[in-house]
Formats: structure tokens, sequence, C-alpha cells
């Protein structure tokens, strides 16, 4: 019997890792399972995505996991392993953490399985390439839930931007805006002109999202879903068929449910993680 424990102790140790990837995938089916009974894969929704969900999705970065202090010779040494921890957000963050990020593993397992098509714009990507890749990235053992996703592209704007040669000035936020501001559109100059020219990018995505057909721009921009939720209210922007969503508004709609970053330590993990 004294012999069996051990031997039990390493079968479970070989095992248990896979069975925790396993739950984790579990969790994230039932979420979205009473969404997959209302949307339909021959005729999926489309969503375009914006720059501030893929920053968010980053939900998992490294961290030193100390095994104590033991003998190298007769030198004391602290010892530890890299491992995959789920993140600290910024205070200034929390909210969006605790009440949109939960939703990011759902929409996006609703996406793989085709109930849902996420659509990128070359305005967004450009925008993207302003900032470091660690934004949108996972470290060495991290983890982005949205890097598996294929996003279709969709263009209506910009697309003298497409044979522009690289150069910080020409892609810079000043340029892109002066770009925009040459666009001759009737239903994005009525747009602007309801939203301000403080919110142009923003406006930008979304007529858009409006003229491909998407259902929704998501996005984890506050101030301007309640700046265009104040706006709609009052019958100015009723004609638009794209809106601006939170994660967790798309969430009531289709009834998703939350899964904590938490437990999504083990998906897609192949190598130590902590749990906590």
């Amino acid at each position: 019997m004294a012999g069996f424990q051990p031997s039990l102790r390493r079968w479970w140790e070989g095992r248990k890792w896979k069975l925790l990837e396993w739950l984790c995938h579990a969790q994230i089916r039932n979420a979205a399972w009473l969404a997959t009974r209302e949307l339909d894969r021959s005729n999926p929704p489309k969503i375009l995505v914006d720059n501030s969900i893929l920053r968010f999705g980053v939900t998992h970065s490294n961290a030193w996991i100390s095994t104590g202090t033991k003998l190298w010779g007769k030198t004391p040494v602290e010892t530890g392993y890299l491992a995959r921890v789920s993140k600290n957000y910024p205070i200034a963050s929390e909210w969006i953490a605790k009440n949109e990020v939960p939703y990011f593993a759902p929409l996006v397992h609703l996406g793989l399985t085709g109930h849902i098509q996420y659509v990128r714009s070359r305005d967004l990507e450009t925008e993207s390439v302003r900032h470091p890749p660690s934004k949108y990235v996972g470290d060495f053992y991290g983890l982005n839930v949205w890097t598996h996703i294929k996003f279709d592209h969709v263009d209506f704007v910009s697309r003298h931007q497409i044979n522009r040669i690289w150069s910080p000035e020409s892609w810079s936020k000043k340029q892109q805006i002066e770009d925009i501001k040459s666009l001759d559109d009737p239903e994005f100059s009525q747009l602007v002109a309801i939203l301000g020219q403080h919110h142009i990018l923003d406006c930008l995505h979304l007529w858009t999202a409006h003229r491909a057909g998407c259902f929704a721009f998501l996005t984890v921009d506050a101030k301007f879903v309640r700046h265009f939720e104040n706006s709609y209210k009052m019958g100015k922007l009723d004609w638009l068929k794209a809106r601006p969503y939170f994660p967790s508004q798309i969430a009531k709609l289709w009834r998703i449910r939350p899964v904590s970053i938490e437990h999504l330590t083990p998906l897609n993990a192949s190598f130590p993680y902590v749990i906590r």
C-alpha cells in the first residue's frame, strides 16, 4: 500500500493538467450554449471588433513561482519556475476586467464554431500599429483569448493607404484623421456632425460596420458607447444598421454567461501555469 500511493500520485500529476484544460473548454462551451441555440451558422451575425477588445483580450501573463531556498553545494539559492498566471488589470480598468472581459471567451467560442463572423478594417489595423505589439500579444506563457480568431476584412475607406510606403509620419493618428476628413460620404458626415469631431475615428469604425452590414461594433470604449446611446435615444441615429456594443450587452441579447479569467488559465496550455 505504501508503494501504491506514490504511483497514484504520479498518475494524477500526469493527467490533472489535461483534465483541467478539458474542464476549461467545457465551461466555455456551457457559457455559450444558449447562444448556439439562437444563432444560425448559415447566416451568422457580423461584428466589427475594436482594438480595445483585442488589447483587453490579453488575460494572462508570466510570473515567477518560487519553490523556496535550496542548497547548491553550500550556497543557498532561491529556486522557482516561470508559469502562466491571470493578469492583474490596472485600477482604472477594473470595471472592464470585471464586467466585460469574462464574456470574451464565450464570444470567441461562438466565432470559432461559426455562429458569429468577426471582421476587422484596415483603419483599425492602422491604429493598432501605433501601439507596441505587447499590448495585443501575451507574454511567453501569456494568453490572448482572441488569438485563434481568423478575422475577415472589410474596407470602404482610406483605400489610398493600401499602397502607402511605411513611415511613422504617414501612419500617425494625425495623418489618419486628415485622410478621414477628406472622405466624401453624406452618411459619414452626418454621423460625425451628430457625435462630434472628437469621436471621428470611432465614427469611422461605426460607419465601416454600417456599410459592411455588421450587426455591431464591439468595443469597451465607455465614453463612445454612452455618447452614442444618448444620441440614439433622441432618434438621431436610428438609420444606422450597426451600433456600438459592450460584450456584456451582446451577452445579454444572446444569453451568454461569463467565464472568469482565472478559470481560463489552463486554456491551450502545454506549459506550467498557476490558477490564482
